[in-house]
């Protein structure tokens, strides 16, 4: 009879002992998974703040991102067209960051079908770009029709002669060729039409800009200095 009530009361000993290592167990599983949980969602968040906003050296070493919170933005580069020759925007942004440029980056990744080579005149397109509205002002120019008239000289305006190191040559300038039917064509002055361009070192070069319309050849002395 002894046997049998020690034999009950060892069951009912291992019954709760049992009980509370479930709710132990089930007691640290649970705050495992919270903190899992709660790791998983800092790790998210500290992500996407890295891919939205790149600012914290913390997020740059674990994804190896640069910098993309910049100070200032600014659009560079071609803004003059000519109707049926140019396809595509050939605009720059320059990003800076503590007075420095730190990132250069094609116009064309960010203004959409908006942009219109088909009409000719003054356009302009906005943007938002590192949480900065933007605006890219082009003009439009017809091509030149033998019809005006030929050409017989030609100027050149605002014409870019000071680049920094690895910066493409700034097509912003206009050149105005002078018809002998006393009307004035305009087209940019294209990179192709400087000889041996090249920002790659520091210094001064001397070259010249050569081009051809109409049939007539025109060229000029060019110089340029690259600095760092």
């Amino acid at each position: 009879m002894k046997m049998q009530h020690f034999s009950k009361i060892k069951t009912r000993v291992r019954a709760i002992w049992s009980e509370q290592v479930q709710k132990r167990w089930f007691r640290i599983s649970l705050y495992v998974l919270t903190v899992l949980i709660a790791l998983g969602a800092l790790v998210g968040i500290d992500y996407h703040i890295a891919i939205r906003y790149q600012r914290t050296a913390l997020t740059q070493r674990i994804f190896g991102l640069e910098p993309t919170y910049y100070d200032n933005v600014q659009v560079s580069g071609q803004s003059i067209y000519v109707k049926g020759q140019d396809t595509d925007i050939q605009g720059t942004l320059y990003c800076y960051k503590d007075g420095e440029v730190v990132h250069v980056e094609p116009l064309s990744k960010k203004i959409d079908g908006s942009f219109n080579l088909s009409r000719a005149g003054e356009h302009t397109d906005t943007f938002t770009y590192n949480h900065k509205t933007l605006r890219y002002t082009y003009v439009v120019y017809d091509a030149y029709d033998p019809a005006d008239g030929s050409p017989v000289s030609f100027s050149i305006q605002e014409l870019v002669s000071v680049y920094m190191i690895g910066e493409r040559f700034n097509t912003s300038a206009i050149i105005e060729v002078d018809l002998d039917t006393g009307k004035t064509y305009r087209m940019p002055v294209r990179e192709s039409y400087v000889s041996n361009f090249d920002t790659s070192a520091v210094g001064t070069f001397d070259t010249e800009i050569s081009f051809t319309i109409g049939g007539v050849a025109f060229s000029i002395p060019y110089t340029y200095t690259v600095s760092e």
